[in-house]
Formats: C-alpha cells, structure tokens, sequence
C-alpha cells in the first residue's frame, strides 16, 4: 500500500506536543512495520481549527492528493492532526469516500488503526474524534482568552516587547521579572529608546508634525523599532505612521489596552515614559482633525509604486546596497520668475525614492525625477515595444519558451521528489532516519528553488496582448489610468538611478534603466 504521511504541530515552545520530527518518525516506524510505502510525507506548523488565520498549504496538497486518489491512504498521528474543525472533517470525509465502481477511495491511518470511511462504523468513529477534536481547540482557544482577559485586567504584559522598554527575565524559569526604560544608547549621539519615545510625544505635543521628526530621525541616523525582514524596506527608515504609532501607543501613558480599547482604571505593570494627562488630551486633539473619507483616495499618478529606486546606498550594516525603494509623488518647488518677483511660487510634480539619506539635511529621497520626463519616456518605450511587428512573434515564441521551460522544471522536479521518495522508503525499510535527514539537507533546497521559479515562470498576460499591434498607440490613449498602470507593471519596471551631479537638470532620459520583465 502507497501512504502519504502529514504531519502539523500549531506550535510548541515549551516542547510538550509531538514535533512534526518525532510525528514522522513515528509514522515511518509504523509505515514500516505494516510494510507499506511512504510516497510523500508532508510537515507543516500551522493551526487546523476554524480559528485558524492562515490556510494550511501542506493540508491543501494533501487534499489535492486524495481527490487525485494519488495514495492508497493518508496516515496521521492522531486525528487532531489533520483538523481540528469539524467541516474540514466532512470535506475530508466525502474526498476519501469511494466515487463509483473502481474507485477503492482512500484510507485515514491514525492512532494505530485504519479507516474506511466508506463504513458507517468508521465514519462515527472518526466523526467522534473530530467532534472532540473541535471540541479540545474551542475549549484551549476560550482558556487562552479567559487567561488574556485576566493578564489585560491586572495591567501586565502581554504580546511583543514594546519599543523603549527592556525586559529582564529569570535566568532559571525564564518568567518576566521586570520591565524598566530602555536607557542604552542607539545612536553615536547617545539617544535612547526610551528618551526617543518621550521625544516624539513631546514634539507632537508641540506641534510638530510626524513627517518632520520622521525626516529628523531619519538624518540622525535613528535605527528601526525592530529588525526590517523586507530587503526593499532596508532603507525605508522612520515614516509618518511609525511616528503617530509611538505617539498615540497608550502603552507609554502607563496604560493598559485591551481589544482596541483602553482598560479603565486599570495601571499598567511597567513605569509611564509620557505624562498621562497630556496624552489624553494629544490623543483627544488627533481624533479630533478633520480626515478625508477612505473612499476618496483614487491613483493618480502613473509610476507611483511602480518605479524603483537604482541608487548603491549604504544598508543597515554599512554594506554598500542597491535601495530599490520605490518612487512616490512629491511637489518641488520651480522658484519666482526672474522678470516678475511679485509672481507666487511655483511647483511641479516630481517622483521621490521613499528611501532615506542618512546624515543629510534633508533625509528623504535618494534619487528625484520629474513626472512629466518619466511618464513620457516610459509611455514611449511601452508603446514602441507594443508596435514593434516582431512583438507578437516573440509573445507567442516566449510563450513556447515557457512551456518548454516549465515542462523542464517539472520534469527536474519530479527527479528530485523521486529521489527524497526513494529516501524515504529506504530510510523506513532500515529503520534509519539518518538517510533521510542527509537526503532533505541534499535535495530539499533544490526542490525549493524548483517550486519558485515554477511560479515565477509565465507568459504575457492578455491585457499586454490585446494592445499589442499597429494599432498600440490609439488603443494606449483610450485606455484608463489603471490600465495603464497594469500594462506597465507587467512589462517593465523603470529604475531611476542618480545623476552624475547634485542639483543637474535635464537628462533622464540617461538616468533611467528600464528593465524589461519578459525579453
């Protein structure tokens, strides 16, 4: 018998449950004994209750895989690990069932034992377990929350550290003993976390408004709240939102928040770094501003969010590093005419990178370009390569390339699943997990990076084909502006890099890369 083996953990930091690593040990030994296959064995750590946030990928493959009858059975450690939901229980349930003559369905191995859920005895005992199974997650989701509800109301902490705190912890238990102001300096000026919170209460207190201490903190060199995982956000720096978060946090007033809300009377576990009174009243003058309807924010800018950034920046560990930020709208001001001082000042839009320059008197922007200069060239080059005759031609023989190179990737991945099945069945005969472990170090990374470029290989979208031809240029003007954009970003990513000097007008046209995504 051909087995797909699954196993799920949602997360055991204090090491109680069954790992996924013990689950397969298990279930190969058990696989083993009873002299059947192990074809595939899928691990994931994800919750498999109805609270559950994110869709299991490893469940819905598997899922695939019993519809596909591409196994003889499915085997768990125990029920609970494939749901914990009683309505993912049904789907299961009709998946594995047979579908006519011919069709054996699949079998559910758990616990030691084996499943037909073509059999009313099975079907109940499997639905019992799934009921007790939904029941244990209601039951441990409404503890946890009973429990979060009484942290919230003795006002102690609960969530991620707070940004301007440190945390001392038990060296034995590794319980939370403390939480005091974080005085140690992050900046060769010797700013502190805590004293950069009171700061930025204060300034806004005072009327400064966040894009200036942003773009001040930003000049002095002020590290980021927590690590950046987004290498595009490497430079990104302080932003307006990351400022009014620090500002309006009721966490700094020594207060205690609790589903959104702020728990009354109730005193928070670590000291206040603002004065309470004065950030009710901050807090009171911020809701209080006028603010546009959500509704009314519409795009309106070709390039914005498109564009990217070509300037070599320092990162964060001082390495040299494209930024690859992309490009915003900005105003720059076009300055009084010469013949006529009484004339208002001017502007006109121009594309800012939303990077930060680090020590410079004005911290935004590694690079700027006009608007109109950009737009027009990008249109240009779009609509040449649209018109191009050979386009089409070279569509339809990309599209050739591409199931010719998707049908090779498959085929290099299908080798590569062999060989970890071909482990996996040896490593179950021998009761030797060791050639597993080396075969996964060997090969999994390359069925990895096979799986990656197989969603990141495709051809040219219809709305870039539809355009193409004699006719682009007409059909490109009759189009909207979110077409527009559609079109551009499924063609070609426009780099702006810097110019050869501070403060040169004119050639952008030399500044600019466009990268084609598709040659």
């Amino acid at each position: 018998m051909e087995v797909w083996l699954y196993n799920r953990v949602s997360r055991d930091p204090k090491g109680v449950s069954r790992s996924v690593a013990q689950q397969e040990e298990l279930g190969l030994e058990w696989a083993a004994r009873e002299g059947w296959t192990v074809t595939r064995i899928l691990s994931e750590t994800a919750s498999a209750s109805k609270y559950a946030r994110k869709e299991r990928q490893e469940w819905v493959e598997v899922m695939d895989g019993i519809r596909a009858r591409a196994m003889d059975a499915i085997m768990c450690w125990e029920a609970s690990r494939s749901t914990r939901d009683l309505q993912a229980y049904l789907d299961l349930r009709l998946a594995c069932a047979p579908t006519g003559s011919g069709d054996p369905g699949v079998l559910w191995a758990y616990s030691g034992q084996v499943f037909d859920l073509s059999k009313p005895s099975d079907q109940f005992r499997t639905g019992l377990d799934a009921l007790l199974a939904e029941q244990e997650a209601a039951q441990t989701r409404a503890r946890i929350l009973r429990d979060v509800e009484r942290q919230a109301l003795k006002g102690a902490k609960h969530g991620k550290n707070l940004w301007g705190y440190s945390y001392r912890r038990s060296i034995e238990t590794g319980r939370l003993e403390s939480i005091e102001p974080d005085e140690k300096p992050v900046t060769d000026a010797g700013d502190t976390p805590a004293g950069l919170v009171k700061e930025a209460f204060h300034r806004l207190y005072d009327g400064e408004s966040a894009y200036q201490v942003a773009a001040d903190w930003n000049r002095r060199g002020v590290p980021p709240r927590r690590p950046v995982r987004n290498p595009k956000r490497a430079n990104a720096g302080w932003t307006t939102e990351m400022i009014l978060e620090v500002a309006l946090k009721p966490a700094y007033a020594g207060l205690r928040e609790f589903r959104g809300e702020v728990l009354d009377g109730v005193e928070a576990q670590w000291p206040a770094l603002v004065d309470r009174t004065r950030w009710w009243e901050f807090r009171a003058r911020h809701e209080a501003r006028p603010r546009r309807d959500p509704n009314e924010w519409k795009i309106a800018y070709l390039l914005s969010g498109i564009a990217e950034c070509g300037a070599v920046v320092p990162g964060p560990d001082g390495e040299l590093t494209p930024c690859g930020a992309k490009l915003i709208r900005a105003k720059q001001n076009r300055g009084r005419q010469r013949r006529n001082p009484d004339d208002p000042t001017t502007f006109y839009n121009i594309y800012v990178c939303k990077g930060y320059r680090t020590g410079q008197r004005s911290g935004m922007g590694h690079v700027t370009v006009s608007m109109k200069h950009l737009d027009d060239l990008v249109e240009q080059a779009v609509i040449a390569r649209l018109s191009d005759p050979e386009f089409l031609a070279r569509a339809d023989e990309r599209d050739m390339e591409v199931s010719a190179s998707r049908a090779a990737l498959q085929e290099r991945l299908a080798k590569a699943k062999a060989y970890m099945d071909e482990a996996r069945r040896e490593s179950a005969t021998q009761l030797d997990m060791s050639i597993l472990r080396t075969a996964r170090d060997q090969v999994q990374p390359e069925i990895d990076r096979l799986e990656r470029r197989l969603r990141q290989t495709s051809g040219y979208s219809q709305r870039v084909l539809q355009l193409a031809g004699s006719n682009a240029e007409t059909r490109w003007q009759s189009y909207t502006l979110l077409e527009k954009r559609g079109v551009i970003a499924d063609l070609v990513v426009p780099v702006v890099h810097r110019a050869p000097k501070l403060g040169v007008r004119g050639g952008t046209r030399d500044r600019v890369t466009l990268d084609w995504i598709r040659p």
